[in-house]
């Protein structure tokens, strides 16, 4: 089990979306910003069908967890129903390897 990199969700305007989780963590460990002396360029990744995807939890002030889903390649389908008091919302994701 790992957790994939940060992401940011626009959370401004209600309706339904989606997001490829599977792409965003590719995108960010298969570049990296910096890293180590030695380091290889970009960080060892799994492949999309080698993970299982959860959302361990969703703000249920902002987003509909009840029609929350994903797909077998790491497609998270959301709704926002409210938008954040702050300007901040929490969602988090986590993979675990088959």
């Amino acid at each position: 089990m790992f957790y994939p990199p940060s992401i940011a969700i626009d959370a401004s305007s209600n309706g339904t979306f989606s997001l490829d989780l599977y792409q965003e963590y590719i995108n960010q460990y298969g570049s990296p910003t910096v890293g180590s002396a030695g380091a290889p360029a970009a960080i060892p990744t799994y492949g999309r069908t080698d993970l299982y995807y959860y959302v361990t939890y969703a703000d249920p002030t902002v987003f509909d967890t009840g029609s929350m889903t994903i797909d077998a390649n790491g497609n998270l389908s959301y709704t926002v129903q409210a938008q954040p008091a702050d300007y901040n919302a929490l969602i988090n994701v986590v993979f675990v390897v088959k």
